[in-house]
């Protein structure tokens, strides 16, 4: 299964390519409180949602990065995605909702890792994790020992770029010995729990 997290890999050179930014209306915000966008823009954010399940590789990184790019007025949009019947496009958005880093949108994002795809479960634990929020971390120590190569890694990635840390853990491993640095996460993340500094996030 390939998941949709695409954190880590530089990409602003696509931005070069991008359609050229449409105007703001800042004289409106719709009723959750989000800057609005004007006619061009809105209608270019509908379309770059729409196309989501349709774009692979270098051309669906620049769609999410163009839709991070223009930001507040993209995210309503990007929060009806997360209801979107397609798993991709609810894994997309919130890829996106992680890269525009809005603080409002946590209740939005901490709620996908209820979502009934694990993809989509696990896009939202590593945006989470990128905007400051630890409450997705137990499903990222979960997928480092998941049969699937490709998820332990992106998964590991997320954890080791957001803490620092690695427990000398091996995505390529064998599954004895990535259990046993499995089992040190777990325990380290038993104690930081106690953290008050994770008190917020645990709610």
């Amino acid at each position: 299964m390939k998941i949709a997290l695409v954190s880590g890999i530089v990409a602003a050179f696509v931005l070069g390519g991008c359609v050229s930014e449409g105007p703001y209306d800042e004289t409106r915000s719709n009723d959750d409180g989000f800057l609005s966008a004007g006619p061009l823009l809105e209608k270019e954010i509908e379309e770059r949602i729409a196309n989501m399940p349709y774009y692979r590789g270098l051309k669906r990184l620049a769609n999410l990065m163009r839709l991070a790019d223009i930001g507040e007025p993209a995210i309503p949009y990007l929060i009806e995605g997360l209801k979107n019947e397609d798993s991709e496009v609810r894994a997309a958005s919130v890829y996106a909702l992680g890269l525009i880093d809005d603080k409002r949108v946590l209740p939005e994002i901490r709620a996908s890792l209820e979502d009934p795809d694990r993809s989509v479960q696990l896009e939202a634990a590593a945006s989470l994790l990128g905007m400051g929020d630890w409450k997705g971390v137990p499903h990222l120590i979960r997928a480092i020992d998941d049969p699937d190569r490709y998820v332990r890694y992106k998964s590991f990635e997320a954890l080791n770029k957001f803490t620092g840390l690695s427990f000398q853990y091996d995505f390529r491993a064998s599954q004895e010995d990535r259990s046993a640095a499995v089992a040190k996460w777990q325990t380290w993340w038993g104690e930081k729990q106690e953290d008050d500094l994770l008190a917020g996030t645990r709610q």
